[in-house]
Parts: structure tokens; sequence; C-alpha cells
């Protein structure tokens, strides 16, 4: 799947400035709900986080050609593709403008590329994250190409096998998907069970992953996560039965059911059972 999203034909944003400006005040909106709101669990939490994924969308849409154009780059120079040679190869090679056209169009399912992409954001443009950490980052990703592991991608001690984020990460995707459900109405014992038999297991082991998870990454990320996913499913809900949907109203739904509803619920559950067997195996 090519992530066009980063270059936004202009069809769909006929006026990027009004769409920008939407995107600011909604932001500006977050702030001041974080501000007031605390009668809600983890609502300055969640107001932090759909901040940051409005300036997200508002950097793609005003700046997604050049995002596009660095990862382009980046792609060239590790594949080694040719370019013309010119009086000024190196200049005529940054400029050429196949550089967005290749970034656009990149499925990002090369490991190796990706951690190139990685650096060249990184250097060239860390929206949102400070420049030391970014520099950090920058130079942590690039030096494993020498041998090198810089503290900041050193693997942890702590875990008893390689795969413990993985599975941490599909249990924490169960108990999302679980309230996902329930924000669509579903009762509690439906959807743990719908869930379970995805994953193979049973309702009660998802109520002791909800209870366990916490040994294996923070509590408040759990709590907002599942709050979130919470939320999602409610906005669905009031959005598929709404008297009026826009076409927007509908590509809304569509996305959330397909990642935390039944065909994301499969796949999750299908990873799950498969991470399991390659464990046994090894």
């Amino acid at each position: 799947m090519s992530d066009r999203h980063f270059r936004p034909a202009l069809t769909d944003f006929p006026d990027t400035r009004q769409e920008a400006e939407k995107i600011v005040e909604r932001i500006l909106e977050l702030e001041r709900a974080s501000h007031h709101d605390e009668t809600e669990p983890a609502s300055r939490e969640i107001a932090s986080i759909m901040a940051l994924r409005w300036a997200r969308r508002l950097v793609r849409s005003l700046a997604g050609w050049a995002i596009s154009h660095r990862i382009g780059i980046a792609i060239s120079e590790t594949a080694g593709w040719p370019w013309p040679v010119g009086d000024n190869q190196s200049a005529n090679e940054a400029n050429d403008a196949r550089h967005e056209e290749i970034g656009s169009d990149y499925d990002f399912s090369d490991p190796i590329l990706n951690r190139q992409i990685l650096v060249e954001l990184l250097r060239k443009g860390p929206v949102g994250i400070p420049t030391k950490l970014a520099n950090e980052a920058a130079y942590a990703l690039a030096a494993l190409e020498f041998g090198e592991v810089h503290d900041l991608v050193k693997p942890s001690r702590r875990r008893q096998h390689g795969a413990g984020y993985k599975l941490a990460r599909l249990r924490f995707m169960a108990l999302k998907h679980v309230a996902f459900l329930r924000g669509l109405g579903w009762a509690k014992s439906d959807a743990q069970s719908l869930v379970g038999n995805a994953y193979g297991v049973s309702d009660e082991t998802i109520d002791v992953w909800g209870a366990r998870l916490s040994n294996d990454m923070p509590e408040q990320h759990i709590v907002v996560g599942v709050e979130m996913a919470r939320r999602l499913g409610e906005a669905v809900f009031k959005r598929q039965y709404a008297l009026h949907s826009s076409e927007q109203d509908e590509c809304f739904v569509s996305l959330h059911i397909d990642l935390f509803g039944e065909p994301g619920i499969r796949q999750s559950g299908a990873e799950y059972k498969g991470l399991l067997e390659t464990l046994k195996g090894a």
C-alpha cells in the first residue's frame, strides 16, 4: 500500500489555507479542553495525543510534498538509483522531481530503507521532536550500519525473550479491540468472547492481560489507549447511525472498523497465534 497521504493532491484540499485554519482551530480547542475538563479520566492525556495527531495532519497537508521528497532522496541514495549526469550531478539528483513520486509511492516494506528514511527525516525535518533527541536518534540509527549499538537502541536486559514487546503489544491490542466493541454498544462478555476466539484464548485470559499488562508497559499508557479505543467506538456508532452522514463520516467508520472491529480483530488474532507458533518452534 502506497503512502500517498504524504503528498495530498489539490483536489483533496481545494483550499489549503482553509484546511490548515480548521486544523489549527481543532488543536486550540483540544488545548482549551485539556485545561478545563477535569472530570473525564485521562482527558488531558487523550487531548495531547489527539493534538499531536492533528499537528501531523497539518504538516502533511502543508508540507507533504517535502516529506515525500526527502523520503525519495533517502531511497535513491540507499538503493543506488542511477541519475543523469550533469554539470553538478549532486545538485541535479537532489532537485530531481522524481524523488517526490518515489517517496509518495513507497510502501515502507523494507526495514533497511525504513531505517535510512528515519535518519533522513530526523536530520532534515524532525517535526515535533526536540532537536537534540532527533539528532541523537539519527546518530543511533545510522551507527547501526557500522555495527555500533548506541544506548538509545540497545535492547533491555529485563525481557526473557526477544518477542516480549510484540506479545505485549498484541495483548494490548486485544484490550483495545474489546474497548472499541464496548463503545459500539457490545456487552463486555460478547466483546471478550469474539476477541478471545480470534486470539485462541479464553475470556478470563483477556481479563488477566488487563490486570498484568502494566508489568510490560506503563499503566497510564494502557489506560489512555483503552479509553481512546472506547471513545472511537462511540464515535463510529454515532456516525454509523446518523440520519445524514457525509462521505467523510463513511471513511471514518470504514477505517476504524477495519482497524479495531472484526477485520482488525481477525488480523490481530492471526498475528498473535502465529507468533506463539514461532516461539514454540524456536
